[in-house]
């Protein structure tokens, strides 16, 4: 065993190396063998001066089993070659004690602490996470919609599979997850509870699960009132917070609201929405979200940002509140095509702030430099946010106009993407 980290963990400490020891005394008297199979601990088996403790000891024995980290394990390797060592954890990352026995990552190692675009990917490592949003086909044909994907791959982390947006009938955004997944790319799986009940919602988080598919959005929904459909019967018979806490049961218990356990649980990384310029009082919106934390959430992508000014008044309140530590804020950057959409935006689009000098940026060149102008404004606005506190990567919406992605990427300094 190991008197350091793994000892808070819980996982490779003396204690475990005594119940480790005797299993293994257990399975050799079962098998009618004879071994000794003795255990002890070490201060830490990452220092040469406490492995050097073992010094002769070590003559007596075939084998060692460590419960160190793969630090320990290598280094005692290292100093004892004449040995097998077998490693008796699995050291997956670098994390912090989020609650008793449950342990979060916030490092992998990667050795590149550069700002942060996200995923699993929003994960915690020091790089500035990026996801990009995809509009699902309209059709059971996904052509386009793959060769979009494949075009955006290598400038970003994980690609944001909407369900259902607007209220619009589309292809159902769990089988673009799995297709996403077969052709090697990370999705993000936004789930609604407006057109499922809780039944529904589980039984497709388990199917999910069972693709590898480990990012999910959770979220209310359009009122399908706005959609194609606007005689249809909605559900809602979760809101986003308890899907957010659903899920997290799920995950961390083992659960379902029925009642019924099971051993192998879905790895959800968990993300919500949340957008800051629904309504003048932002405190507010700071408090709703705090809701999200509260139940579990451990990434936010924001609405389309182009008030800055009231986006940076949101995120000092989050740093304010410890928010911003607790979980990973995306920026969500939408290009504007033209002075026409920025209108539209302004005008008739609920919960986007469009300040009257974005439309005069975007109108003030020539039509055909508008889309170029958007791009710009796109860049300018992630390299702001940048340097904002607690933003931890980008959402990007580029609405029908995934291919222009790579050039917001490359131009914002945030190219090439780190290897997981």
């Amino acid at each position: 065993g190991c008197d350091g980290c793994v000892t808070v963990c819980e996982a490779g400490g003396l204690k475990e190396a005594k119940v480790l020891a005797a299993a293994l005394r257990l399975f050799y008297t079962q098998e009618g063998r004879q071994a000794q199979v003795d255990e002890t601990s070490l201060t830490r088996q990452c220092e040469k001066e406490y492995l050097a403790e073992l010094g002769d000891k070590m003559e007596a024995y075939d084998a060692v089993v460590s419960l160190a980290c793969g630090c320990g394990v290598q280094y005692l390797a290292e100093m004892y070659n004449n040995k097998i060592i077998y490693p008796g954890v699995d050291t997956c990352f670098m994390g912090v004690n989020e609650e008793r026995g449950l342990y979060a990552e916030r490092c992998q190692a990667c050795g590149s602490p550069s700002p942060i675009i996200l995923l699993r990917v929003p994960s915690k490592r020091c790089t500035i996470s990026i996801i990009a949003e995809r509009y699902r086909s309209r059709s059971w044909n996904i052509s386009s919609g793959s060769r979009s994907s494949y075009l955006i791959k290598d400038y970003v982390d994980a690609i944001n599979v909407t369900d259902n947006q607007t209220s619009v009938c589309r292809l159902c955004s769990l089988a673009c997850c799995i297709r996403l997944k077969l052709m090697g790319l990370e999705p993000v799986l936004q789930m609604v509870t407006r057109d499922r009940n809780r039944i529904a919602l589980q039984s497709d988080i388990l199917g999910a699960a069972s693709f590898g598919i480990n990012n999910m959005l959770c979220l209310t929904g359009d009122h399908q009132h706005f959609g194609d459909h606007a005689n249809a019967a909605n559900v809602f018979d979760l809101d986003s917070i308890q899907l957010i806490q659903t899920v997290k049961m799920m995950r961390d218990d083992g659960r379902l609201l029925g009642g019924h356990e099971f051993e192998v649980r879905p790895q959800m990384f968990i993300g919500a929405a949340a957008n800051p310029f629904a309504g003048p009082n932002v405190p507010m919106r700071v408090a709703r979200l705090a809701k999200k934390v509260a139940a579990g959430v451990q990434f936010i992508q924001t609405q389309c940002i182009y008030n800055m000014d009231k986006f940076k008044e949101f995120m000092k309140l989050m740093v304010d509140r410890g928010l911003h530590e607790k979980v990973s804020i995306l920026a969500g950057i939408t290009p504007m095509k033209n002075v026409g959409m920025a209108k539209y935006m302004q005008k008739r689009v609920p919960g986007i702030d469009v300040p009257d000098e974005v439309v005069r940026r975007i109108g003030g060149v020539p039509k055909e430099k508008q889309a170029q102008e958007g791009i710009n404004l796109a860049v300018d606005q992630i390299q702001e946010l940048k340097e904002v506190e607690g933003v931890r990567g980008f959402h990007i919406m580029a609405i029908e106009w995934e291919e222009k992605v790579p050039e917001i990427v490359e131009r914002a300094g945030l190219h090439p993407r780190p290897s997981y």
